[in-house]
């Protein structure tokens, strides 16, 4: 058994083997393991209860003991064990931005999507609401750090989308800068680190033509 839940990020991971007697000749050597190692100086314990510490892969991670690897006083084998299954995460929750970073040429009644590459969470563990990204997703015109774009924001907390859509019309052949910074978290505890965009809205403005000499102008 182990006190973590599963998913988790944390690494090593401690796990309890506990028998329902006292049993003689079980070691490290004993317990079986899918996708870790495990690390053999961590191994201690005595009579019915020992303590091993795992050093997890990326994803599921098994844990077991085989039949007849530890014996009692009476010299019988123990039975097998259940199986200790944990999902191992360390990796961060990632974003994807439609449109694309450095995308040129965007329709100027374009909607702007964040999708976030898992399911996210508050710091209190709790499901994350629309109101929990206001402050900290943002369009900006110029520059990164220019006038803020009041843009409607809305969250679907099962796709994982925030969508951005613009109240008019984006200006034609403006830079848009988009950002998100929101404090959330996966499954597993691991935070969102923030990212940004860039996009280029379409240039829908005729060119212009300026003659010199300007029409009627004398003394040419």
């Amino acid at each position: 058994s182990t006190e973590l839940s599963s998913p988790t990020n944390v690494s090593p991971i401690p796990v309890t083997i506990a028998f329902n007697e006292p049993v003689l000749g079980f070691d490290s050597s004993d317990v079986n393991l899918s996708g870790g190692e495990i690390d053999i100086d961590s191994f201690s314990g005595e009579s019915d209860t020992f303590y091993v510490y795992i050093t997890p892969s990326e994803g599921e991670v098994f844990v077991w003991v085989e039949g007849d690897e530890a014996y009692n006083e009476l010299d019988i084998g123990n039975a097998a064990s259940n199986v200790l299954k944990l999902i191992y995460d360390s990796t961060p929750p990632t974003v994807t931005f439609a449109p694309a970073d450095s995308t040129v040429g965007v329709a100027l009644d374009a909607k702007v999507t964040i999708t976030f590459s898992e399911a996210v969470f508050t710091a209190a563990g709790d499901s994350v609401a629309s109101g929990d990204f206001t402050g900290t997703v943002t369009v900006r015109k110029d520059s990164i750090d220019g006038e803020v774009q009041s843009f409607d924001m809305a969250y679907n907390d099962t796709t994982g989308v925030i969508m951005l859509t613009p109240p008019d019309s984006m200006i034609s052949a403006a830079d848009y800068y988009v950002a998100i910074t929101t404090e959330v978290y996966d499954e597993a505890g691991n935070p969102f680190a923030g990212d940004s965009a860039y996009f280029k809205a379409e240039d829908i403005e005729p060119p212009t033509i300026t003659l010199v000499p300007a029409d009627g102008a004398t003394d040419v």
